[in-house]
């Protein structure tokens, strides 16, 4: 009974702390970090990464998220994408990218994620070049059906001003979603390609039946 409980521990942790993130209650997941360092489970990779991911969604800044992830035993894939992800989303794009050459120079290969977050940087910062370099790794790993990495590139075309390259990776998505539609259309309208992006538009809605949202109406507009 003993061995069970013991072995249940971590996923009992996990789960706690992922509950506490959906709910925003950074505070009970203080408390639950807390018993996980008592308990000695910071060496559980599941447990770690649920640590991590308080942290980043609901911490106070990346550099305490920073510390928790420099003090993990044991860093996946997982861990390092949740890095980029939040330099991403607080715009500290340099250091997303240096995350990305630490994690490949352990030896971990990039996952959809990763590559994501990769995009997202180089488009932020104007580095089409090396954009350009993920975009190869990404066909290479047979990630370019996936629709959050194909957003993230046209998007990126889009934006460095490359609106025939974004609607390459738009056509030869197999059932692009509407967060793709939407980042071909604003590529189209942040070139002034406005003809080609109404045109976009309808066959979105009549042709193929999606329903457009506030951002696809908003790009449009």
């Amino acid at each position: 009974t003993d061995s069970c409980e013991i072995s249940a521990k971590p996923n009992l942790y996990a789960s706690l702390l992922q509950t506490c993130t959906k709910v925003f209650s950074f505070f009970h997941g203080l408390q639950f970090h807390a018993h996980v360092v008592k308990s000695g489970l910071e060496t559980d990779r599941y447990v770690g990464n649920s640590v991590l991911s308080l942290y980043f969604k609901l911490g106070p800044d990346m550099r305490e998220t920073r510390r928790v992830f420099d003090g993990m035993f044991v860093k996946d894939a997982i861990s390092w994408s949740s890095m980029m992800s939040g330099y991403v989303a607080g715009r500290e794009h340099v250091k997303a990218l240096e995350m990305f050459v630490e994690m490949v120079s352990f030896g971990l290969e990039p996952n959809a994620f990763t590559l994501s977050s990769a995009v997202k940087a180089c488009s932020e910062i104007g580095e089409i070049r090396l954009g350009k370099c993920f975009h190869g790794v990404v066909v290479t790993r047979g990630f370019e059906w996936n629709q959050v990495i194909s957003s993230a590139l046209a998007d990126m075309y889009g934006v460095n001003r490359e609106p025939a390259d974004a609607r390459r990776v738009f056509d030869e998505m197999p059932e692009p979603d509407v967060i793709c539609w939407t980042a071909v259309l604003s590529a189209y309208s942040k070139n002034d390609l406005f003809e080609k992006a109404l045109g976009l538009f309808h066959a979105m809605h009549r042709g193929k039946g999606l329903v457009p949202d506030g951002s696809t109406f908003g790009t449009v507009l």
